[in-house]
């Protein structure tokens, strides 16, 4: 487990279902900011 580094990776996660916790480890990582999270599930 690398970590979520970019969008690119959220996308990849949620396009293949991936659990949020994955994202939630990544936000507590501090690895993403919650800003581009919001960002992107407006769009």
């Amino acid at each position: 487990w690398r970590g979520i580094k970019d969008m690119d990776d959220i996308k990849l996660y949620n396009r293949h279902n991936f659990s949020g916790v994955l994202i939630g480890t990544a936000l507590h990582d501090g690895t993403i900011k919650v800003d581009n999270i919001r960002n992107f599930n407006q769009s």
